[in-house]
Formats: structure tokens, C-alpha cells, sequence
């Protein structure tokens, strides 16, 4: 019995332990950062509440990147927040496009007046957590082409089996961000 337990009157059977932590969330992995957000989370962007419905994990050699679809309730406009750590944090928000020129997938493309030239093309393993199952997305193996153009712009394309995406989008600064994670009051 400690000197408090004495002076409070408290007996030992009554003490308890510290309340041990149960978390499933990794002690590195921030709820509050874009490479803790989960499916169901609210990220707030450009004065706008979007919900997470997607999250895609992509794997190549060991190598993690996330990209998250994100949905306005209110319009139904949909973007994709893509999050990487390669020699320094990288986010970017994109939307979806239509290509004409793939496949197949060229070295430079046009689009929207500005010029992309592909400066990566290879495969991934992709793993999809979805709160909207009807989406036509299979996890799987994926084939991925990043190009870039002057003024910090960016242009990708994934074939998923035989269809391709394409999405266009800019880089953004993580503190331009705020992430509401489901379930947290």
C-alpha cells in the first residue's frame, strides 16, 4: 500500500492497474495524417467536407503509396488524394479524365494544352478497402505510368486487367488538410 492509497483510505483489493492501451491503430500510424486515413474518415480540403470511400494501398518491392477516393455528399463530386513518402512527402489531388490515346499508353501525351512526358512506368501490388462495392475496381495487379509537365502538374494512367484510368491532378502540402477520423469524438 502507497502513501496516497493510506492517506485516501483506499483498500488493496479496490486498486487497479493503468488502464492498458488496445488500439489497433500502429503507434506510428497517425489517424490525423494522409497515411492514417481509413475508409469512412472526413478529410476537409479547399473549404470542402469530403468522405473517404476508397482506399487503395499499392506495393511494389516493398514500397507503400495510398490513394483515397474522396466524395462530396453534397455535390457528388469525386476526387483522389494520393499520399507517398519517397525521399520526402508527397500529396496530390486529382480527378478522373478521358483519355483518347490509350491504350496504348504513350511516352508523352497532351492534355489540356499542357505537354506530359512519363517519367515512371511499372507494376504494383493494389489492395482496395471500398465502402461503395458497386465500384468496378478489382484489387489485384496493376500497371501504373506517372508523367509530369511544367507548373508542378500531373497526369497518371493504371490499367486494371484490360481497362485503363486516367486521372490529372497537381500536387498539394499536407497541412492544406484536415482529416476527421471516423468514430472519434
Amino acid at each position: 500500500m502507497g502513501f496516497w492509497d493510506w492517506l485516501m483510505g483506499t483498500p488493496p483489493q479496490e486498486r487497479t492497474s493503468p488502464p492498458r492501451r488496445t488500439s489497433n491503430i500502429s503507434p506510428t500510424m497517425n489517424r490525423t495524417t494522409v497515411f492514417g486515413i481509413e475508409v469512412g474518415d472526413v478529410v476537409a480540403y479547399d473549404e470542402v467536407d469530403y468522405l473517404v470511400k476508397n482506399k487503395l494501398t499499392y506495393e511494389e518491392d516493398g514500397f507503400h503509396w495510398y490513394d483515397y477516393l474522396l466524395v462530396d455528399d453534397t455535390t457528388g463530386r469525386e476526387c483522389w488524394l494520393s499520399a507517398e513518402d519517397d525521399d520526402g512527402v508527397s500529396v496530390g489531388i486529382y480527378r478522373e479524365i478521358d483519355l483518347d490515346s490509350i491504350p496504348p499508353v504513350p511516352r508523352q501525351l497532351t492534355y489540356e494544352g499542357a505537354s506530359y512526358r512519363c517519367t515512371e512506368n511499372s507494376y504494383a501490388q493494389v489492395r482496395l478497402e471500398r465502402e461503395d462495392p458497386s465500384r468496378d475496381t478489382d484489387a489485384g495487379r496493376v500497371e501504373y505510368w506517372d508523367f509530369e509537365a511544367a507548373g508542378d502538374k500531373y497526369l497518371s494512367v493504371l490499367r486494371w486487367g484490360n481497362s485503363f484510368e486516367a486521372s490529372v491532378g497537381r500536387e498539394i502540402q499536407p497541412h492544406e488538410l484536415t482529416i476527421y477520423p471516423a468514430g472519434v469524438a
